[in-house]
């Protein structure tokens, strides 16, 4: 583990920037290689809580990441505007012009945006498809 001082001298006056990215499908990323992550939406369970309160009295486990989310086939299973789809680790750092691309990016194409809000962490998918689908 790095303190924060130490980080702050790697990248002072740097333009540098890391990101973990790779193509969807992924292999390392289990049976369905992300695309479970694209073809389906995932909702909040209301009764997860619920749920996991009684395990843990009952049985005195719990069950709650399983049960925490529903999965729900989408419709339109593309990203909008044609993007390949990526994914990497949600651990990475950029430069200010590549927040500044990202955000001008989603509030130029809402759609994207509104894509990935019902996308299992949508951290690992959103960034990476974004900065590598760009000029």
């Amino acid at each position: 583990m790095k303190s924060i001082d130490s980080i702050k001298k790697v990248l002072y006056g740097k333009n540098l920037a890391y990101m973990e990215f790779f193509k969807i499908p992924e292999p390392r990323w289990g049976k369905q290689k992300g695309l479970d992550r694209l073809e389906y939406q995932y909702f909040e369970n209301p009764f997860s809580i619920l749920y996991d309160i009684l395990l843990k009295k009952m049985l005195g486990t719990s069950e709650h990441a399983k049960r925490r989310f529903m999965k729900l086939p989408r419709i339109n299973r593309r990203i909008p505007y044609s993007l390949e789809p990526y994914g990497g680790s949600m651990w990475f750092c950029l430069t200010k012009k590549h927040v500044d691309y990202i955000l001008e990016y989603l509030k130029d194409k809402p759609a994207l945006l509104d894509f990935f809000k019902r996308t299992l962490v949508p951290d690992k998918l959103l960034f990476q498809t974004i900065i590598m689908n760009s000029p």
